[in-house]
């Protein structure tokens, strides 16, 4: 399945309205499960798709965006986190070149959900 690339992938940052920060999002989760489904980790796919499914069940974008952050954020704590993944090849240069979308995605995923957490949930 295609997805929409996210703005770092296309270069580039502006300022966004919710709906279309909320598109985004998704849009670079779905890369990310991609990643995730390919490189066999159906664990963390898993999470990231219930991210996903946070941003297409809630109407108000706003609302999705707080709820999206605050899943993804939980998803970082502790050792053996997903803060802790990244793509194994046995050669470094096949590492470094396997993990480059993953880190784009992940720093966008930071850009666009760091900070939309409501003052109510950790």
């Amino acid at each position: 399945m295609e997805h929409q690339r996210c703005s770092s992938i296309k270069g580039g940052f502006t300022a966004m309205k919710s709906s279309e920060k909320l598109k985004e999002s998704i849009s670079c989760l779905s890369n990310m499960s991609d990643i995730l489904m390919r490189e066999g980790e159906l664990d963390f796919a898993q999470s990231v798709q219930d991210v996903i499914h946070a941003g297409r069940t809630i109407q108000d974008s706003d609302e999705a965006l707080k709820e999206m952050s605050f899943l993804y954020r939980s998803m970082h704590g502790g050792a053996g986190s997903f803060s802790d993944y990244f793509i194994w090849r046995d050669n470094f240069d096949d590492r470094v070149e396997a993990n480059k979308e993953f880190e784009i995605l992940s720093q966008r995923l930071w850009e666009l959900l760091g900070n939309n957490h409501s003052t109510d949930q950790p």
